[in-house]
């Protein structure tokens, strides 16, 4: 079972870089936004719903690993629970940082 969960959380940071990438790009491209330019052509740009949709895989990523990590049937020690719930709360304090929450909803670090 613990690889498993080793597996789960190594998604998890994956998923947080790659949110951290989106949010990026969406910032640097609401900089280049020049309001100024009435009937400029603009594309259907991505970047948000990606981000909206990559946070919500987190999301439940968090949920369903906090959902095993309280399981108390399943031989995990205490050790790891311990250790793995400290690396979540970590990355839900990064996320929050990214005002994720606020903007899409979900849980809060």
């Amino acid at each position: 079972m613990e690889p498993d969960l080793q597996r789960e959380l190594h998604n998890l940071y994956e998923s947080f870089r790659r949110i951290k990438a989106l949010a990026a790009w969406e910032r640097l491209k609401r900089s280049e936004t020049q309001p100024h330019r009435i009937g400029e052509f603009r594309m259907h740009d991505p970047v948000s719903d990606d981000l909206k949709n990559e946070y919500t895989f987190f999301v439940a990523g968090v949920a369903h690993l906090r959902s095993v990590l309280n399981d108390h049937f399943l031989t995990i020690s205490e050790e790891l629970r311990e250790a793995l719930r400290r690396q979540l709360a970590h990355l839900q304090r990064q996320i929050c940082a990214l005002g994720l929450p606020e903007r899409f909803g979900g849980p809060g670090g």
